[in-house]
């Protein structure tokens, strides 16, 4: 049976009870807790959380749990408890964050533990303007034109990181700082606006950049987070426009 998640809508603000709001002897608090510079607060009577990502936005809250429905693609409602965040002050540019990282407490984690889904995710593309589309479970995995890349478990569970070998910006090859035989990891990070690179590869990608700066393209200085950003004289409508 496959599965298509349907959590939009417009409603009311939510208000839990008292009974919703996590202790913190609850192990996912742990597992929350024990990333923070505070560490875990075995008195507290609720689990306080503070996170900051790569791109310096951040969030403070409590952990709560509750029913949540989800629909599933052949029309069925099924109810599930599920552990969620309660933001009080929050800091980033977008509407809000969805938890999809590989720590016991992420979304796809929990749904995977209740035998819902796979522990798979996926956010495919598109040429068209279309937008693409994210995708939890094995259901919708593309059966061709897959390039699968092992995840390791050295740095934290909690990241999706692999090693990499080599970096290519068209044909040509980015100088990564480190010699041709070394490997060093990358992490995929679901929580973070921007990719960030190693500083010889970023250095080098810029200046390929630049190279191109002058085929139609202008500065854009609206987001001061991106040291070297450009934009188009007319809309981008599609990723081919791009090449």
């Amino acid at each position: 049976m496959k599965r298509n998640f349907n959590m939009g809508g417009a409603n009311a603000l939510y208000k839990p009870t008292k009974d919703n709001i996590l202790p913190s002897k609850d192990s996912l608090c742990m597992e929350v807790q024990r990333h923070q510079a505070a560490g875990y607060c075995q008195s507290c009577q609720q689990c306080d959380y503070e996170i900051q990502y790569a791109d310096q936005s951040s969030t403070v809250g409590v952990l709560a749990r509750d029913e949540l429905h989800l629909l599933m693609e052949n029309g069925s409602w099924i109810n599930l408890n599920l552990v969620f965040g309660l933001t009080f002050e929050y800091s980033a540019k977008t509407d809000g964050i969805l938890g999809l990282s590989r720590s016991k407490v992420s979304l796809p984690s929990q749904l995977a533990r209740k035998g819902i889904i796979k522990n798979v995710l996926g956010h495919c593309l598109t040429i068209d303007g279309a937008g693409g589309y994210l995708f939890l479970g094995d259901d919708f995995v593309p059966q061709w034109g897959m390039s699968w890349v092992p995840m390791l478990n050295g740095l934290s569970m909690d990241f999706y990181h692999s090693e990499i070998m080599k970096m290519n910006y068209g044909s040509r090859r980015l100088r990564l700082g480190v010699p041709d035989s070394s490997v060093g990891p990358v992490i995929f990070d679901s929580g973070s606006s921007y990719t960030y690179f190693l500083q010889q590869a970023y250095s080098d990608l810029v200046a390929s950049l630049e190279e191109v700066s002058g085929l139609g393209l202008i500065q854009d200085t609206s987001d001061l987070t991106l040291l070297i950003c450009w934009k188009a004289e007319s809309p981008i409508s599609t990723l081919l426009s791009l090449t």
